[in-house]
């Protein structure tokens, strides 16, 4: 029996990457859009669409009739695409962030490894309500990388896999392997 269906996007390009639950059973999902109308909601993080020809967005919708309860662009003047959204046990959500953007937000004192290249991952917390920015990370690769597995852990510790990386993504010292393949895990 199908419970309900709907449509959400702008009047630009909308693609959906993700889908994770809240514990009350609303759906997160992700993707990207180059819509300047996608329907952020007012006091969001990033309620305007800050002018990149894609921009992620993450949006909660209601569980029982598809309703839009909030949404948010998250991006810079670059490149960005969200490929995947998991929901920690204190229901914030961590997006992996896709970006070309030399100036995408970091937190202070959180891991980053800004080299040459124009491919980043960004991990990205946000409350649940999606008003709020927690925390971001930023990694760069050399290579033409595209994220192909994302999970947070009960301690919200985030994995990571990649594949085709490039030559810099950095292995620790006590990694199984410390030559470049085409494939990198980082937790």
């Amino acid at each position: 029996t199908l419970l309900y269906s709907s449509y959400i996007g702008g009047s630009g390009n909308d693609v959906l990457y993700g889908i994770e639950l809240l514990a009350n059973g609303n759906p997160v999902i992700c993707g990207a859009t180059s819509s300047l109308d996608f329907p952020a909601t007012p006091g969001s993080y990033m309620p305007s669409n800050p002018g990149g020809s894609s921009t992620g967005f993450i949006a909660v919708v209601n569980e029982v009739n598809g309703a839009l309860l909030s949404s948010t662009y998250v991006g810079t003047t670059a490149v960005e695409q969200i490929s995947h959204v998991q929901v920690d046990v204190d229901q914030n959500i961590v997006a992996l962030v896709r970006t070309t953007s030399n100036d995408y937000p970091v937190s202070q004192g959180a891991y980053t490894n800004v080299l040459a290249g124009t491919n980043k991952l960004a991990i990205h917390k946000f409350n649940a309500t999606l008003t709020t920015s927690i925390r971001s990370s930023l990694m760069t690769g050399s290579g033409t990388f595209f994220p192909s597995a994302f999970v947070v852990d009960l301690c919200g510790n985030a994995y990571v896999a990649t594949m085709a990386p490039g030559a810099n993504m950095p292995p620790t010292a006590d990694a199984f392997q410390l030559f470049q393949d085409d494939f990198y895990l980082y937790a």
